[in-house]
């Protein structure tokens, strides 16, 4: 409400709620959340980008090769499984299984890449 201010008074003034004009909370609340494409709210919370162009540009990026979608997007229809992340629900921590060699690799191309970053590091006297 604060930081839209002005949309919401504009939103509010369209709907026939002028100044002083009683409004109950929950139509206040309704107006704000609910807001329609289209309204002033709406376009001040979205950076005056509609939810169309920002896919669109999103598939942009997507095609050159710019960016790359963790997972599908949330729609009706469609289920997406939601990222686990690395912490377990009980603070322990989600392992991935990987073999001798994988592990190896892994350790190799972490030891080199710290050699290469101390190699960059300046140092304060």
């Amino acid at each position: 409400m604060c930081k839209y201010r002005h949309a919401v008074v504009r939103d509010l003034n369209s709907l026939g709620y002028h100044g002083a004009a009683p409004i109950e909370f929950g139509d206040f609340v309704s107006i704000v959340i609910a807001s329609p494409p289209g309204s002033a709210v709406r376009y001040a919370v979205e950076g005056g980008w509609s939810q169309t162009d920002h896919l669109i540009a999103n598939w942009a990026e997507q095609q050159a090769g710019l960016t790359e979608l963790p997972q599908r997007y949330m729609r009706p229809g469609v289920a997406v499984e939601a990222d686990p992340g690395p912490i377990k629900s009980d603070g322990s921590p989600r392992l991935t299984p990987q073999t001798r060699e994988e592990f190896e690799a892994r350790r190799a191309r972490d030891r080199a890449r710290a050699a290469e970053l101390a190699a960059t590091e300046k140092q304060i006297v």
